[in-house]
């Protein structure tokens, strides 16, 4: 039964689903849950809620240039950090590139106070000048949402209630298309891109709709979500 405020657990979804495509089969089941939080970090990906955004805070070693933030499951691409600031010395350390860092330090041992960063992809973060010394650094950016495992009957997803709906019509989705091939490991990129695709619009709608909200927060924004399936449909 749905919360009025968390909306369906992750496993009353998965349920809802199941009845919807007609198979309750444990197997339809663990499938589905290996697609459910794939599906909730993308749609993740496409808003901007307020517990996404984090700060994280390292310090940095002497003679050290690059930090992997891997662990700290920093952002989806480099753009999605905000922000990086050296505590000790109570100033910003500003954006930059490796290649501007190869071309003014080009023997890789200029040393000091951190006065650039630079990403490569988006898990590694490169310093210059290369630390000489432990500088306490913070990072605010915004965050891939860490997920449970465990499937507790008590267990919410991460997206708000409003966007549940968004999340069920993509499992459905990928539900039906796994009833008829079981095994499309190629198909699968060809439909994920075009599932991708109809996710965004919906998520688009929903923000014009109404403020994208915390899930914490209140949820009075409403949609149909109708048209997601034809999309997938459509574009595949």
């Amino acid at each position: 039964m749905s919360d009025s405020v968390k909306g369906y657990t992750k496993n009353e979804i998965i349920s809802n689903v199941q009845n919807s495509i007609g198979n309750t089969s444990t197997s339809m089941r663990n499938y589905l849950r290996t697609k459910f939080h794939w599906l909730e970090s993308f749609i993740c990906g496409k808003t901007d809620w307020s517990f996404l955004h984090q700060t994280l805070s390292f310090n940095t070693v002497a003679s050290t240039q690059s930090y992997g933030l891997t662990v700290a499951n920093v952002g989806y691409d480099a753009d999605d950090v905000e922000l990086v600031y050296d505590s000790t010395n109570g100033r910003e350390i500003h954006p930059s590139n490796i290649r501007i860092f190869d071309k003014v330090d080009p023997k890789g041992d200029d040393e000091g106070e951190p006065t650039n960063y630079a990403f490569w992809e988006h898990r590694t973060i490169y310093f210059y000048k290369i630390p000489n010394d432990a500088f306490a650094i913070k990072v605010r950016a915004k965050v891939r949402p860490t997920f449970s495992t465990a499937w507790a009957d008590s267990e919410y997803p991460v997206v708000s209630r409003d966007y549940q709906g968004v999340l069920q019509q993509g499992l459905e989705a990928i539900g039906k298309k796994y009833s008829k091939h079981s095994d499309w490991k190629e198909d699968w990129f060809l439909f994920k891109d075009a599932l991708n695709e109809a996710i965004a619009d919906e998520v688009d709608k929903l923000q014009g709709i109404d403020r994208i909200k915390d899930p914490r927060e209140e949820n009075s924004a409403t949609s149909e979500y109708n048209d997601l399936n034809d999309e997938i449909w459509r574009n595949f």
